[in-house]
């Protein structure tokens, strides 16, 4: 019987011997010609659930401890402690300072001892929960140099715990080495929130000037992905809240759900789901409200519990944002191709920043800064859409300005027609009945007259007919101002012929007329416009111009028709503009108007002869 126990002693104590040395990784020999060396796989790890294991009780557990296989270890969100060891040999006959990075900026507590044969040489302590002046060294990530000693091995101890994710890359750099490399990254990053910047502050001038809310929610998202990016990379902890440790968690919280909501509110706003759809609109605006209770329990609660409902907001996001961008690309929307590729380029980051975040794919390069690279690619494409959209409103905006511009062309040319339909019909009305009248009456008085053989009555009678023969003339000169019957009668070149004689005749005006035979080139709705204009014209000379000459010309010029009134009287004030101080300003605007509906280009311009010439180039009816 005690043979047996003995047996199963010695049995039992092979096993465990066997299980240690499984669960030991030998001493690396540091005096080869390293600069740098990926220590997570040459580490072992321990899980301390608790979180409350000292050094002294991990050091009584090293067969507990398993060998670490990944160069990246990913330990996702688990609430637990992990201890890495490793034990390194010749450091002391190394040349140059040596250092441990653990690659990840965003962990709570980072704790390194470093101990031989069991005792302590030296502690250190990091992480952005922990202030960051405290930090062994300067740096963004927890970095922590190796302690001089005369002995021939050292052993390190690394503790990591953190509420978000844990991913611990552990990495052994000479100092030099270090640097150098450092720097490249620095650079890749400078150049990342300098794009990042960049864009903000060119699109806040352009808020300023288009006053378009598009341009807001885009600066607001902008800055929201800037500043999350600087807390998740250790540059908040380093340069915006160095003493203040409790915020880095908080911050990060914070401009994630500010990204959310402003990412929400930018895709409502540059697709005008408002107005194109509504459904999107209320559910972006609902995910937007949603990134408020998740803050909050991220904030107050459950640091873990509030990052994941961010991840599920933006998850649920990311495909409404989809849906808005297929359904504008579907309607024709031309910013939507821009926008479906921004977000195209951001999902994959998106994405693999989550999956990384729970534990789900390794932590590598590409997936560490997938998401930096992503969010510069959608920052770029998202200003093309907003471009494109100020393309697409600017042209929305002519096209409504020239629909204006011609509606108010027909109303004015409905508006001529019906004035100079009305005036056919008073003129008609004049010259026809009451005009008529007249002449009736004063010959019935010039008949009286000659009948009665009274002398007195019959002056009278006679003075009475000719105060009616003046009003038939006022009458009919009435009726040939409201509408030039000779315009139909005789045509168009007899009728301003005749109109300009009279009238000039009439001012005591000089006048000179060349007019070409040009009825035939203009449409016949545009023969009454053209009488206006020289009507007008003419009137404006008589009126205001104080000439003593004037000219008239119609003729034809090119494919088309000019129409010049030219006189040699005091002009206009062209020191301030065309018809500044000119009492016929209303003139010019009729003038312009009766162009306009000739479909015609109207011009002012100093005379040859002096004063002030207006001309009118009016197209051919061909070319009409």
């Amino acid at each position: 019987m005690h043979r047996c126990v003995a047996f199963l002693s010695v049995l039992g104590a092979l096993v465990g011997m066997a299980v240690t040395t499984s669960a030991s990784v030998s001493a690396l020999d540091m005096r080869r010609d390293v600069r740098t060396l990926i220590l997570a796989p040459q580490m072992t790890v321990l899980e301390d659930v608790s979180t409350a294991l000292t050094l002294s009780e991990v050091l009584a557990r090293t067969a507990d401890f398993h060998p670490v296989l990944d160069e990246r270890p990913n330990l996702g969100m688990t609430g637990s402690a992990f201890w890495f060891h490793v034990t390194l040999s010749g450091l002391g006959q190394i040349e140059g300072r040596w250092l441990i990075e653990v690659a990840s900026p965003i962990l709570d507590d980072v704790t390194v001892y470093f101990t031989d044969a069991g005792n302590v040489i030296d502690s250190q302590f990091a992480g952005d929960m922990r202030a960051f002046s405290s930090r062994p060294y300067n740096h963004r990530n927890p970095v922590f140099p190796i302690p001089e000693s005369e002995s021939s091995e050292i052993d390190i101890w690394v503790r990591v715990a953190s509420d978000g994710t844990m991913v611990v890359p552990i990495t052994l750099w000479r100092e030099d080495a270090y640097l150098r490399a450092d720097g490249g990254v620095l650079m890749f990053f400078g150049g990342y929130f300098g794009l990042l910047v960049t864009l903000m502050v060119y699109n806040a001038f352009l808020l300023l000037a288009v006053r378009d809310n598009a341009y807001l929610f885009y600066v607001l998202y902008l800055g929201g992905t800037a500043l999350l990016q600087l807390t998740l990379t250790g540059f908040g902890g380093q340069y915006l809240w160095p003493n203040v440790s409790e915020l880095s968690n908080t911050m990060t919280i914070v401009f994630f759900a500010v990204t959310i909501a402003a990412g929400a509110f930018f895709v409502s706003q540059i697709f005008d789901l408002r107005r194109r759809q509504r459904v999107l609109a209320g559910m972006l605006s609902v995910l937007a409200a949603a990134a408020i209770p998740a803050a909050i329990v991220g904030i107050w609660v459950s640091y873990p519990h509030g990052l994941r409902l961010m991840m599920l907001v933006t998850l649920v996001e990311v495909c409404v944002i989809a849906a808005a961008g297929i359904h504008g690309l579907a309607s024709g929307y031309r910013p939507a191709r821009f926008v479906l590729l921004a977000f195209a380029t951001l999902a994959p980051g998106a994405v693999l920043l989550i999956l990384r975040t729970t534990g789900w794919v390794p932590s590598n390069l590409l997936t560490d800064h997938a998401i930096e690279l992503s969010t510069a690619c959608e920052a770029i494409l998202l200003s093309f859409a907003l471009a494109d959209r100020i393309n697409l409103l600017e042209t929305e905006k002519t096209a409504a300005q020239m629909e204006t511009v011609r509606a108010q062309a027909r109303f004015s040319r409905d508006l001529i027609k019906n004035q100079e339909t009305d005036r056919r019909q008073i003129a008609g009305e004049l010259h026809d009945s009451i005009g008529q009248s007249l002449l009736v009456l004063r010959n019935a008085l010039r008949r009286m007259a000659e009948k009665l053989e009274q002398p007195d009555v019959a002056d009278e009678l006679i003075d009475l007919s000719d105060q009616v023969r003046g009003t038939l003339d006022e009458t009919r000169a009435l009726s040939r101002l409201l509408h030039p019957h000779q315009l139909e009668n005789l045509g168009l070149i007899p009728a301003i012929r005749e109109m300009v004689e009279q009238a000039f005749a009439t001012a005591g005006i000089d006048c000179e007329t060349h007019l070409e035979p040009v009825d035939e080139l203009l449409l016949q709705e545009n023969h009454i416009h053209a009488f206006r204009f020289v009507q007008e014209a003419v009137s404006n000379v008589i009126k205001h111009a104080r000439a003593r000459r004037c000219s008239v010309r119609l003729a034809r010029n090119g494919d088309g028709v000019e129409i010049r009134v030219e006189d040699d009287g005091r002009g206009l004030n062209w020191s301030d503009g065309v018809g500044a101080g000119f009492p016929g300003g209303h003139g010019l605007a009729m003038l312009r108007e009766r162009v306009t509906l000739m479909d015609g280009e109207f011009s002012v311009e100093p005379g040859a002869i002096g004063g002030t010439a207006v001309m009118a180039r009016v197209p051919s009816l061909r070319k009409s």
